[in-house]
């Protein structure tokens, strides 16, 4: 038999020319140049310092350690960011000391920042280093901790954008001090009652032009003061609007005629409103009569849906068309109708992200295999169940698929993942599995055995169990599940797992877990004892930095 010659597998990036790649690189996505930028260090290196890529100016370190290596990179390739995108692994991972040379360098050139997740303190010291900034972002910074001080350091700011009003409400009196601010943004709007709302309406009254969010609450006296002011309303920056009512909507009619360029509606109502401008609509039903979903059918810019309903027939048994809604989350409390679950499938043909929580209901177990069997687009699907009772047949409506789902990335099921027969192998693709070990599952050691290695690309891996089977778990089980982990979950990052009190030690298994995977950040560890958790203990990389050389 004549020999066969091997043939070496060469990389890209062992004979693309420098030029050609620069080429490729430009022509990629957005998404897709992070992830080039995040995965292979020659392009990073080479993009940092070619001429020719003036493209993509972000430098993106969201849960990301930055190296000392990589700070040393950046300040040689003299490479001028316009945009920083971060978080507080990114910046604590280094002493600000250290770091301060950097933040001064890329203070130079960046004008646009968004943070997350920083104390107070670490922001200030951190902004006083961009004094060029036009655009930041901020979730959880308080102005008035340094309202004073922070002034001076927001000469050109024109953007601003914060997680919380109350956090805008409190700088008021910024608004005059900064002379080039043009629009102010927030996500959360805290008022529990219509009448709590009068920050929001004499936020609106003094500054109208800067919101780019309004939360409106219909028939509220303090907002009835400004109705005629919002609909003559000229050259706003409105772009989100959020209204609350019960089934009311003509004023909300009025605002959409008058002001056509308020791109996303979202509305929070107890019936579904005719009208087809709407975003987002997050519906309460209240009564347990039967209830129907067939009027969304009209609404046909609607992306995402949240239903909660106590209805025992909540969706309605006569099918429609709506494939505008990609993200759909449904809380059903006593619903019993297989019917009803049908109508769902077949009625939304264009959802990627699901979440279905159930209280006190009966839907069959195998319902997961029927949601991935008819909505091929989907992405991401948790499910919460509250303890169903008894079970009913299940669908003789559908038959069984052997189609795999490669586009599936997440998973989240609150039950025993044994429950759902060969569920790696249907979608290998995943990156976040969730699930759920109960007294009548195999044990941890022999689950992760023979799920975790179908599953490569596992990037979180979270697990749960109950008293039962934490009281029968053994000390080589527990061992055991802890070295599969290991073994198989090469790219995992967030991890929970339990652990028995006496008999493994916590913050050894933390070392061991983050010197064996380096992208593992966050651990989560449910200490066990007589059989009941007895402390969570969260984990973190940059705690055993020191540990983990």
């Amino acid at each position: 038999m004549p020999r066969t010659k091997k043939i070496k597998t060469m990389s890209i990036n062992e004979y693309l020319f420098d030029d050609l790649l620069i080429e490729i690189f430009n022509n990629l996505t957005l998404k897709d140049q992070i992830t080039c930028k995040i995965v292979c260090q020659r392009w990073l290196a080479l993009l940092m310092t070619d001429y020719h890529f003036k493209h993509l100016r972000c430098l993106q370190l969201v849960s990301k350690v930055f190296t000392l290596e990589e700070i040393s990179t950046i300040l040689q390739s003299k490479y001028r960011f316009t945009s920083i995108v971060m978080d507080e692994q990114s910046y604590k991972v280094v002493p600000f000391h250290r770091m301060e040379h950097i933040w001064n360098f890329l203070g130079e050139s960046v004008i646009d920042i968004k943070i997350k997740g920083l104390t107070d303190l670490d922001i200030y010291r951190l902004l006083k280093s961009f004094p060029l900034l036009k655009s930041l972002e901020m979730y959880g910074f308080n102005f008035t901790w340094v309202q004073d001080d922070i002034v001076p350091v927001f000469p050109h700011v024109e953007h601003l954008k914060v997680s919380n009003f109350f956090l805008v409400n409190d700088v008021q009196s910024l608004f005059g001090k900064l002379p080039k601010l043009k629009t102010v943004d927030y996500d959360i709007f805290n008022a529990g009652e219509a009448d709590e709302g009068k920050p929001m309406v004499e936020c609106f009254q003094k500054y109208p032009k800067f919101l780019k969010t309004l939360h409106w609450y219909d028939k509220s006296k303090e907002f009835d003061k400004i109705r005629e002011d919002l609909l003559k309303l000229k050259n706003h920056n409105i772009d989100r609007l959020y209204y609350i009512t019960d089934t009311d909507f003509k004023f909300l009619s009025k605002i959409l005629e008058a002001q056509p360029r308020i791109s996303q509606i979202n509305v929070r109502s107890n019936a579904i409103p005719d009208l087809t401008r709407i975003t987002s609509l997050d519906l309460s039903i209240n009564s347990d009569s039967q209830f129907s979903l067939k009027p969304l059918a009209a609404l046909t810019n609607l992306k995402k849906l949240y239903y909660k309903t106590v209805a025992l027939c909540p969706i309605g048994h006569e099918s429609f068309e709506n494939d505008s809604v990609t993200d759909m989350q449904i809380t059903m409390t006593g619903c019993e109708c297989l019917k009803c679950i049908v109508v769902l499938l077949e009625s939304f043909k264009g959802v990627e992200n699901f979440h279905f929580i159930q209280k006190e209901t009966s839907i069959p177990r195998d319902r997961l295999v029927y949601f991935m069997d008819h909505w091929p687009n989907l992405k991401k699907l948790i499910f919460n169940n509250r303890r169903c009772s008894e079970e009913i047949p299940g669908f003789e409506l559908f038959p069984y698929s052997d189609e795999n789902f490669p586009g599936m990335k997440y998973l989240s099921i609150s039950e025993d993942i044994e429950l759902y027969d060969n569920i790696h192998q249907r979608i290998p693709n995943l990156i976040s599995l969730h699930f759920y070990i109960n007294s009548e599952s195999k044990s941890l050691d022999v689950i992760t055995e023979s799920v975790l290695p179908y599953l490569p690309e596992l990037q979180h891996v979270l697990i749960n169990f109950d008293e039962t089977s934490a009281y029968h778990m053994t000390e080589e089980q527990n061992r055991k599940g802890f070295e599969n982990v290991i073994k198989y979950s090469r790219k995992v990052e967030d991890l929970q797992l339990p652990i028995l009190h006496g008999c493994l030690d916590m913050v050894h298994e933390a070392t061991q877990l983050f010197k064996a995977l380096p992208a593992l950040m966050h651990i989560w560890f449910d200490q066990i004892r007589d059989g009941r958790i007895f402390v969570h203990r969260v984990y973190s990389r940059l705690d055993f930095l020191n540990d983990i050389q």
